[in-house]
């Protein structure tokens, strides 16, 4: 492990003061951080606290500042190696091995060995930085700053959009050297973040406030009112939908080419295609973030293509950020230096440098003009916000500099300052505005998506139970899907049957495919579409035998069957599918277990069942339950021809059409001929 600090460090942040334009981004903030302390900074989108992380780190200019460690004043902590800065979008470029990358930023063998201890980043040491998911790229760039010589560390988002077990190995790391640090970490994940803080303030207003009690932040408003025991109780932010839902949803495939991906309008960029992909594979139920995403897919869809993208361009600017040739310093004789040997003999690293630089002002003079022609258009709030932090970036120090010097002087005679300026002292500012511009390419993907197939908006409502009202909802992976209404509410189980091919499983796919797409703020396949948020989505739809467990099909049915109501005994509010259940083993076993299971899911108040089934004694066994409604998809009999309508309707399905099917395709009669012979 890190050996501890010898003596204990003491960080003061006071008076911090930014504005952008007539914008008071920050005004008053007042917080402090010890070694072996935690402290977590909460807030809105665009409520300030990159920038503040920024400004105390020292890369961010502001009005009026004052960062002090042990009462000596700090200028530029990151010069005096003080403070070290994990930003949002991320520390480490992609060319480079992890192994390298290591080497480069820790110096001492023994601290390079101790980094190495740890198996998640040891079995990536030989992997590129872009070849890592997003969680353990995360992962690694946490380690990596807990290793180095810093006291203290800013850390921005560092479990959002993380999955839980790569989450949790993250929160062990805190534990593990959070007493030989002083830690500021913001997140929207605040779960998490109070989890893991000794202390935690909520930026707001460009104020910040001290958070003794959760209390606080539904006083502040940051937080709804949280439910009690007699209606409500404390939510988590995120949404659980583990791998067989996911699987069953064809959602379980990383390729936009295949599934439900095929369906989005890919963006023009690689990196836009891969946060959408980090979109589709993050669902939230956290009301304020996903109708904050919500609002700003439909501005995309009112404004069509208002985000000009570049993609050649754009691919280029990343390709230039992340590549491995030599940072640039020096002066202008240096500049003119490397531009006649480039004249003399033509340099690729030279042509990187010079396309990447001209690319970046093209870009960013665009991107301005770009924003403010969105904000003109009257964007949603948290959106706005956004963007005029964003326009605040572009005129900070840094970027300022680098425009106002590009338009004024060759590049030739300054192309080693300004790729120092770009890939050094930029680098952070223009790696945030570069993954807000992603995000909003991703979305308006979306939106074009949406108009197109016809998906709406959702709405999301705030009642103590739980509801679902769907109208219009079709399988949106259908060339001519049939659209049904779809209600559970007070009746929490609805009971549906039908027969082969009649739609069931279809239907089952489109509702799970529905309440997973609300839960990610996108439109959904229906005409509108209101619910209550859940906690997860658990389905049963193409389950099979588990050979590698070996486990019958219909002892993995009861594992389902048991994982589920271990999170309903929890108190997790959730929507739950399952299709044919017990098919997997004899009618008398089944019918029994399924009278059983299906009247005790009547009594989890707090969740949604949508239930499916062959055998219609079940029906009769559970006829005179409040709790549940009948739905069915009829057959008609055209002679030997079946008929399907794959219209939803109420009652319990009569149709016996396996011995008609099995008659019809000459089954018996081919058999009986194979005994005559």
């Amino acid at each position: 492990m890190v050996k501890p600090q010898a003596t204990p460090h003491h960080l003061h942040i006071t008076g911090v003061s930014k504005r952008y334009g007539q914008r008071q981004l920050i005004s008053q903030v007042d917080m402090s951080c010890g070694t072996g302390q935690v402290v977590g900074l909460l807030g809105r989108n665009g409520s300030g606290k990159s920038t503040l992380l920024k400004i105390i780190f020292g890369s961010e200019e502001a009005e009026c500042k004052q960062v002090t460690m042990d009462h000596r004043l700090l200028e530029k902590p990151f010069l005096q190696k003080q403070i070290a800065y994990l930003p949002q979008a991320g520390l480490l470029p992609g060319n480079y091995r992890l192994k390298t990358l290591v080497a480069a930023m820790i110096h001492s063998q023994e601290i390079r060995d101790q980094f190495w201890s740890h198996p998640r980043a040891e079995e990536h040491r030989n992997t590129k930085v872009r070849d890592l998911s997003f969680g353990i790229r995360r992962y690694c760039e946490v380690l990596l700053v807990l290793h180095l010589p810093a006291p203290f560390l800013l850390l921005d988002e560092p479990f959002s959009n993380v999955e839980p077990l790569i989450r949790n190995e993250i929160k062990a790391l805190f534990r593990q050297y959070g007493g030989e640090k002083g830690i500021i970490a913001t997140d929207h994940d605040f779960d998490t973040l109070l989890e893991v803080a000794d202390a935690t303030y909520l930026l707001q207003g460009g104020t910040s406030y001290p958070i003794k009690h959760r209390q606080d932040l539904i006083n502040l408003h940051y937080l709804p009112p949280e439910q009690t025991s007699t209606g409500t109780r404390p939510r988590d932010q995120r949404f659980t939908a583990d791998q067989q839902t996911l699987f069953d949803l064809g959602i379980a495939s990383s390729d936009l080419s295949q599934g439900l991906f095929s369906l989005f309008e890919e963006p023009e960029t690689k990196e836009g295609s891969r946060c959408l992909m980090q979109l589709l594979l993050a669902p939230l139920c956290d009301r304020q973030a996903l109708e904050e995403r919500s609002a700003a897919i439909a501005f995309f869809q009112e404004n069509k293509g208002p985000l000009a993208v570049h993609r050649k361009r754009m691919d280029f600017i990343s390709y230039y950020l992340d590549s491995g040739v030599a940072v640039g310093h020096g002066s202008t004789a240096t500049s003119l230096l490397a531009s006649l040997k480039n004249w003399h003999k033509a340099s690729n690293d030279y042509y990187i440098k010079e396309k990447g630089i001209t690319e970046t002002y093209e870009w960013l003079r665009d991107l301005s003009s770009s924003y403010e022609l969105l904000l003109k258009l009257e964007p949603p709030p948290a959106m706005a916000s956004e963007l005029i932090s964003a326009l605040g970036t572009i005129n900070g120090t840094d970027i300022r500099t680098f425009l106002s010097r590009f338009e004024r002087r060759p590049l030739s005679a300054s192309i080693e300052q300004q790729d120092e300026l770009l890939r050094n002292k930029a680098a952070d500012a223009i790696r945030h505005l570069l993954h807000q511009f992603y995000r909003y390419e991703a979305l308006q993907a979306v939106a074009q998506t949406a108009t197109l197939l016809g998906f709406h908006r959702p709405k999301y409502l705030s009642g103590t139970l739980p509801q679902l009202d769907i109208k219009g909802l079709f399988h949106p992976l259908l060339d001519k899907p049939v659209a049904n209404d779809f209600l559970l509410d007070s009746e929490n189980v609805c009971f549906l049957t039908g027969a082969n091919m009649s739609g069931k499983s279809t239907f089952l796919k489109a509702t799970g495919i529905a309440v997973y797409f609300a839960h990610l703020g996108l439109p959904v396949p229906a005409k509108s579409m209101r619910l209550t948020l859940f906690d997860g989505l658990y389905t049963t739809i193409n389950l099979s035998d588990n050979l590698a467990l070996g486990l019958s099909h219909f002892y993995h049915e009861v594992t389902r069957v048991k994982q589920v109501g271990k999170q309903l005994q929890e108190g997790a509010r959730l929507l739950v599918i399952f299709d044919e259940i017990f098919r997997g083993t004899n009618v008398r076993d089944a019918r029994r277990a399924s009278h059983e299971i299906i009247s005790a899911f009547g009594d989890f108040r707090d969740s949604l069942f949508v239930i499916s089934s062959h055998i219609l004694e079940v029906a009769e066994d559970i006829k005179e339950d409040p709790q549940i409604q009948f739905r069915c998809f009829e057959t008609e009999l055209d002679g030997d021809t079946a008929r399907y309508s794959h219209h939803l309707t109420a009652g319990v399905c009569r149709d016996s059409l396996g011995w008609n099917i099995l008659q019809k395709e000459g089954v018996l009669e081919l058999l009986r001929k194979s005994k005559e012979h």
